[in-house]
């Protein structure tokens, strides 16, 4: 009696589990760096330079611009109007790093941003 007990809650609890599928998503990475030209409590248009690496063995800024889906040249007055762009593309902020900088006699604002988005599923 205690075998059939068990055979039928086995049949009625164990047959719902499913084993966990592993994450094997890959995953492309981009950094935005941004640059102040003069440390300045206010942000002006232009004060700052944004530049974008996908790592293809180039990187994008004002002298080489990134282009839109309809090959128009894009101008980010800001790190977070870069940042808000590439969101739109999928991508998701990852980690921030900020430094001070010498350089010409004042102190520049370095900004790193890491970005990620899933690339492809891999099918084992």
């Amino acid at each position: 009696m205690k075998t059939r007990i068990m055979i039928i809650a086995f049949l009625l609890f164990g047959s719902g589990t499913m084993a966990q599928i592993p994450d094997t998503t890959t995953y492309e990475y981009c950094e935005v760096v941004s640059i102040t030209k003069k440390l300045s409590p206010v942000a002006n248009i232009g004060a700052v330079k944004v530049f974008i690496d996908f790592g293809k063995g180039f990187v994008f800024s004002s002298d080489n611009p990134l282009k839109d889906d309809n090959a128009v040249d894009l101008e980010f007055i800001s790190q977070i109007d870069c940042l808000n762009y590439l969101s739109k593309k999928g991508w998701k902020l990852g980690q921030t790093s900020m430094y001070l900088q010498q350089g010409g006699g004042f102190l520049r604002n370095v900004t790193r941003y890491t970005l990620s988005r899933p690339k492809y599923l891999v099918k084992k």
